[in-house]
């Protein structure tokens, strides 16, 4: 309670700061440059800011003391709200039939790993290209850099829908987030067929750069 009082004081001080420093400034002409600024008056006016945000703190405060109910509930909505965001990204990647985790989402993992590597590469290099080229034959290049940053993003989503997931289903709370055993072990096998699908990618080029 005590760290909280100090962020709405010190959020409230740079509040009025910024308060201030909005308001209209008033130019007065044939003013003397030379009429040195009084210190008194400095003084006045940090006393004066001091006893707004105080004044300001206090009522806040006082606010946040009388109403515990709405704080907790505000606060336990924000938590909620912040990890569900994760969960429905992960979610969205799962049942988008266009992110590369569900590329031959008709083939299982273990048929896909028995699959000769040269032929299984052709083919997602010919749906990498089917995605990105722009009907440009020419480019090479930048469907591979497409590729390789919408699949990590794929991969960054879905391991945090597995973490937070995991976290959730182990503390007995995922049903208020409608998340089942059976999403992470979904989310799971899509992480294990990006996983294997950049490791083709990535050794089939360096073939190509070897030789």
């Amino acid at each position: 309670m005590v760290c909280l009082k100090k962020i709405i004081g010190f959020s409230l001080i740079t509040l009025n700061g910024l308060l201030l420093a909005a308001q209209p400034k008033v130019v007065i002409k044939n003013y003397n440059v030379n009429v040195p600024i009084s210190l008194p008056s400095l003084n006045e006016m940090a006393h004066d800011i001091l006893a707004m945000a105080k004044k300001d703190y206090q009522i806040s405060t006082n606010w946040f003391e009388n109403h515990p109910k709405t704080v907790i509930g505000l606060t336990l909505g924000s938590v909620y709200f912040f990890i569900n965001s994760y969960l429905v990204r992960g979610r969205f990647i799962m049942q988008d039939a266009n992110s590369w985790s569900n590329w031959k989402n008709d083939t299982n993992l273990s048929d896909l790993l028995n699959k000769p590597t040269n032929q299984l590469c052709r083919e997602l290099y010919q749906s990498i290209l089917d995605k990105y080229n722009n009907n440009n034959q020419s480019d090479l290049i930048n469907p591979l850099v497409c590729f390789s940053r919408d699949l990590e993003q794929e991969l960054a989503n879905l391991k945090a829908f597995c973490k937070i997931g995991n976290v959730l289903h182990n503390s007995k709370i995922n049903f208020l987030f409608l998340i089942t055993a059976h999403n992470l072990e979904q989310a799971n096998d899509k992480i294990n067929r990006l996983t294997y699908f950049k490791k083709v990618i990535t050794e089939s080029l360096q073939i190509s750069l070897n030789n």
